[in-house]
């Protein structure tokens, strides 16, 4: 066997071998020499992990402080996990309660409560409230039964009884407001609650009245989820023979149904519908008319009239609304004589009314042009659309669309976006755009921002949108200044070519005065944010502006705004509580935490919180600063 050179590409030696006269080549590999690298490579691998681990986190500045400087801080409320063990004693705390063993309840929830649980601050506050088990202290039941409050407002007969102490300003100053609101959110929360006694509990505060106002039929609601029928059809007996509508229309739905063993029996029921409606109630007579259809003998032995006559009378009463109108001409449109005028009239009225609920055969008269109606295809197409009629929609937009009636392209992608179909409605949109529709590019840009298709197909392009959406702003197009606006701040992409953000900046600025509410906020989120940044440190002067600027708006207007703008309210209540500024006003700073309240963000009752647990500008108020806790762990949505 001899041996040759190593070979340059195999990394081993050729070896050749002669069997028989023969020589056979064979490529044998350096085992050692292959360890060796692969070792070395391994080691110094490690190396340079290790190298490159020292050098980011001793060499390297920290920029932790940075970062947390940019990042809000936020006090996160958490309920006590389910799964963990009940403090020591509470299970015997309660069955002391319940035996009505006041002297030992009392002794047991001071030690339970000690521990955290709220349930035995709720006992604790109740005892001390009613004087059992020890002298009787309303400022002190107050506190702990605000402290049954603070994870969230999940004992509601805590809040009950915290409520009758503000009710009536025993150890605590008397506050109407403060009491009903506190009443509200313990009808709230037991609206989810299946605790018999709990809402057997509160249907005798509907019945007597000591919610506020006596409600018969909020009560028998609560007694029936309580299985107290019988109690339940009591409530309604007394309430329907002292001429109480909503008692009577309940009461009649009982006889019909034969609710907790009542005999079937619809006579009565029309009966009470009929009183019902003398005294003054659409829904009973509509209701009554909706029987007619289902059994016209039986109306007819029960109560002169027919379903007609008693859609005619529903109508007819004062402040009858959409639904009677809607009813009464939907009912006169399918007669056999046809659509008549006062059919198409009380449609007209009803959809006038309420834009949002339509009625297809208002459609069909629009579309065709019947029932002394005028042809209006483009209102046709909205009204198909909204009742889910995509095609026929789809069909009075191409109609409108050969009139080139403005606003028909964006029926027509409207119609495709309810069929799921963003890129045929972005095909439609282009040629709106190419005709001069300036809604067809705000639509055009909603849809290219990403805000109005989830299809998986469609990929969204904002940096696009920004030229169809600054068009239709400066034609005027309503909405649109306010989306560009939300395009820039939203969109780093959009906002980092120069020029872009100042632009809507300055419109924003110049049509604020005199525009609506979003403007309002935007121009006030800008003032706060001026590079965009939520990071940005704005003036104080930008501050006040801001203030003032929101200042008169109105809960209602603020409801319906993005979310992104409703938070302008915290940002505000944030920048006058802080101590860094000066000038900061708490007093203006707690009255944006409540409009941001009003909206049930998070953030605001817990800014509300701070200001009643550290006395900002008012007397400290631990129980209020408890239920302002509790209320933002709500908003949150944590679970149960």
């Amino acid at each position: 066997m001899t041996s040759k050179p190593p070979d340059s590409q195999g990394g081993g030696q050729t070896f050749v071998h002669k069997q028989e006269g023969k020589e056979i080549i064979v490529l044998m590999p350096e085992p050692v020499r292959t360890r060796r690298r692969v070792v070395r490579g391994v080691l110094l691998g490690l190396l340079a992990l290790s190298l490159t681990a020292f050098v980011i986190f001793n060499v390297l500045p920290d920029r932790g402080p940075q970062v947390r400087k940019r990042t809000k801080k936020v006090v996160q409320f958490t309920p006590a996990s389910p799964a963990q063990p009940p403090p020591v004693g509470k299970g015997e705390m309660l069955a002391h309660f319940g035996r009505q063993e006041w002297d030992s309840a009392f002794k047991l929830a001071q030690q339970v409560a000690g521990q955290g649980d709220r349930e035995a601050d709720f006992v604790l506050g109740w005892l001390l409230a009613e004087g059992k088990g020890t002298a009787r202290n309303e400022a002190e039941a107050a506190t702990h039964l605000g402290r049954a409050l603070e994870e969230r407002v999940r004992v509601p007969q805590a809040a009950w009884k915290l409520a009758w102490l503000y009710e009536r300003g025993l150890g605590v100053p008397r506050d109407l407001d403060f009491s009903r609101q506190l009443r509200e959110d313990a009808l709230v929360v037991s609206s989810a609650n299946t605790n018999p006694d709990e809402l057997l509990f509160l249907a005798k505060l509907w019945e007597e009245g000591r919610t506020g106002q006596v409600d018969p039929v909020q009560s028998s609601v609560l007694y029936e989820r309580g299985c107290q029928g019988e109690q339940a059809i009591l409530v309604l007996q007394r309430a329907t023979a002292e001429g109480h509508a909503g008692a009577m229309e309940r009461f009649a739905s009982f006889h019909y149904e034969g609710t907790f063993g009542m005999a079937k029996d619809p006579r009565p029921c029309v009966a009470l519908l009929v009183r019902a409606g003398q005294a003054g109630s659409s829904e009973a007579w509509l209701r009554l008319a909706e029987l007619c259809d289902k059994d016209e003998e039986l109306a007819a032995a029960a109560a002169p009239g027919n379903a007609l006559e008693f859609r005619r009378r529903a109508a007819a009463l004062p402040g009858a609304g959409a639904k009677a109108y809607r009813a009464l001409g939907k009912a006169l449109w399918h007669q056999e004589k046809g659509p008549i005028p006062e059919a198409a009239a009380l449609l007209v009225k009803a959809w006038e009314l309420e834009p949002t609920v339509p009625a297809v055969e208002l459609a069909e008269g629009l579309d065709q042009g019947l029932a002394g109606l005028d042809m209006d295809p483009l209102e046709a197409a909205k009204i198909f659309r909204l009742a889910n009629e995509p095609d026929r929609a789809k069909s009075a937009a191409l109609r409108a669309i050969e009139q080139n009636r403005p606003g028909a392209w964006v029926e027509m992608a409207e119609a495709c976006l309810v069929q799921g179909r963003p890129n045929g409605a972005e095909q439609v949109l282009r040629d709106g755009v190419k005709r001069g529709d300036a809604a067809s590019s705000h639509l055009l840009g909603q849809l290219l921002a990403g805000w109005r298709a989830q299809a998986d197909d469609f990929r969204p392009r904002p940096l696009e949108a920004f030229p169809l959406l600054l068009a239709a702003a400066e034609a005027g197009q309503r909405g649109a200044l306010m989306d560009l606006y939300l395009l820039c701040t939203r969109f780093r992409e959009v906002r980092s070519r120069a020029g872009r953000l100042s632009k809507v900046q300055g419109l924003v600025a110049r049509q604020s005065p005199k525009g609506g509410t979003a403007l309002k906020l935007a121009h006030a989120h800008m003032l706060l944010h001026p590079s965009g940044e939520p990071g940005a440190e704005p003036t104080l002067a930008n501050r006040q502006k801001a203030h003032d600027m929101l200042a008169p708006l109105a809960i209602a207007d603020l409801q319906r705004l993005d979310p992104m703008l409703q938070r302008v309210t915290v940002e505000l209540g944030e920048a006058w509580l802080s101590q860094a500024l000066p000038g900061g006003d708490p007093a203006k700073a707690r009255t944006c935490f409540r409009k941001g309240a009003a909206l049930d963000l998070s953030e605001a009752w817990q800014g509300l919180a701070r200001v009643y647990r550290e006395g900002l500008g008012l007397p400290k108020d631990t129980v209020r600063a408890a239920y302002c806790m509790g209320r933002g762990v709500m908003a949150e949505g944590c679970g149960d």
